[in-house]
């Protein structure tokens, strides 16, 4: 049965495909009305109070109030776990957007779409999207500004969720930046902007990382979620690649740093050939990708929900994989490591023909997914996967299939 955290998690699902061709990485991106669900479901300004007095599940999950004033100049607050709601009334009305910090970690449905966005993005194919999917709430009052022209490391998908806000998207001045900007951009707001947009409930917008872009409200406050991902960059791989290569951790030799210094160039030529063998490459894309899905401390909902359920597994039992597409299947000698959010399991080589069909399909079951293993042994490998946490229960067994096997949960 579906339930209301199924339609969070595939708010994304509705952009098209050309969407990834065209635009991710590439370009800004405007939907009118993409959202088609109900909006004050997600979060809306009565569900404020609770968000800000929660606990936060994260030490990053963090309250401020920030503002522009004095012609550019940001007045930025960090609000102390349990200020005084009144307080953070009182900021909001004297012109300051209230910006909740990785609300994910604070309120369940957001938590939901920030994993149902991951899932989404790996199964179209973005590989190279890192895992932990965040999202800020910004709720900013009429006729106020509360950030600079600025840019962000992360691509960023905005859902505007109540209220209008207009937004200006200019070019990078900095392609692909690894950390976000400060204030040093404010001047170039003046100049004509690439997009201009205004965003009514249920819009979404897409700014690639480095675009220069700058919120502000007019006649009337607004509210919306601002959804961040990170990719895996070349810089990360070469980088741990150079830092497990010796050659690479040697002092420069002191040759080179006289006035006459030797030629270096054949040198570092031949030190940059190790970052260009295919195999040391892929083994190095395959740990990256395996890490950062290991790395992932947010657990799907439907974890618990199988524990609770204590439904029995057997050979008619239906699975899906927990995480969708994202996982990683790398041959490792004797075994076949499949890494996916939080989490890892080994089978024997000799099964990767299978877990490849595993991989690539929806919903399966022992017969259809295993058909060379005898149906013992189907039902014990699978149940092995589902012990791990990479697969789910998607479908009731048949009670009254093979009830030894169904028996032994």
């Amino acid at each position: 049965m579906a339930t209301a955290m199924d339609g969070f998690s595939g708010w994304l699902d509705a952009l098209d495909p050309s969407f990834f061709e065209e635009r991710f990485g590439r370009a800004p991106f405007h939907r009118p009305a993409f959202y088609r669900g109900v909006l004050e479901e997600i979060v809306d300004v009565r569900s404020l109070e609770y968000v800000l007095a929660a606990t936060p599940g994260s030490p990053s999950s963090y309250v401020r109030a920030s503002r522009i004033v004095d012609g550019g100049r940001r007045d930025e607050r960090r609000l102390a776990a349990g200020t005084n709601l009144r307080e953070i009334a009182r900021l909001h009305g004297d012109g300051y957007t209230v910006c909740v910090d990785e609300i994910n970690y604070r309120w369940p449905a957001i938590a939901a779409m920030c994993a149902g966005m991951q899932a989404t993005l790996a199964a179209r194919g973005q590989a190279n999207v890192r895992g932990g999917a965040t999202c800020g709430l910004f709720f900013a009052p009429p006729r106020s500004q509360g950030f600079p022209l600025h840019h962000d490391r992360k691509e960023v998908f905005v859902l505007q969720i109540a209220g209008r806000k207009t937004w200006h998207l200019h070019l990078p001045v900095e392609p692909f930046p690894i950390r976000n900007s400060g204030d040093e951009f404010e001047a170039l707001a003046a100049g004509a902007p690439l997009l201009e947009v205004v965003l009514e409930p249920g819009d979404l917008l897409y700014v690639p990382r480095g675009f220069l872009h700058k919120p502000f409200t007019t006649g009337e406050h607004s509210l919306h979620l601002s959804f961040g991902v990170e990719t895996i960059t070349w810089l990360d791989v070469l980088r741990a690649m150079m830092e497990n290569a010796p050659t690479f951790r040697r002092a420069v030799p002191s040759r080179y740093f006289g006035a006459a210094s030797a030629p270096l160039r054949d040198e570092v030529v031949a030190m940059l050939s190790e970052l260009t063998d295919e195999g040391a490459l892929r083994a190095e894309l395959a740990r990256a990708k395996l890490a950062d899905l290991l790395a992932e401390t947010q657990l799907a909902a439907d974890l618990l929900h199988d524990a609770a359920a204590g439904a029995p597994i057997g050979p008619a039992t239906l699975f899906a994989k927990r995480y969708g597409a994202r996982c990683t299947v790398v041959r490792d000698g004797e075994s076949v490591a499949i890494g996916f959010p939080g989490g890892s399991v080994r089978v024997a080589a000799s099964h990767a023909p299978l877990i490849a069909r595993i991989v690539a399909r929806e919903r399966f079951g022992a017969a259809d997914a295993l058909p060379e293993l005898a149906p013992g042994e189907a039902v014990e490998l699978l149940r092995a996967l589902h012990a791990s946490g990479f697969l789910r229960i998607a479908g009731a067994a048949v009670a009254a299939a093979e009830p030894a096997l169904a028996g032994r949960a």
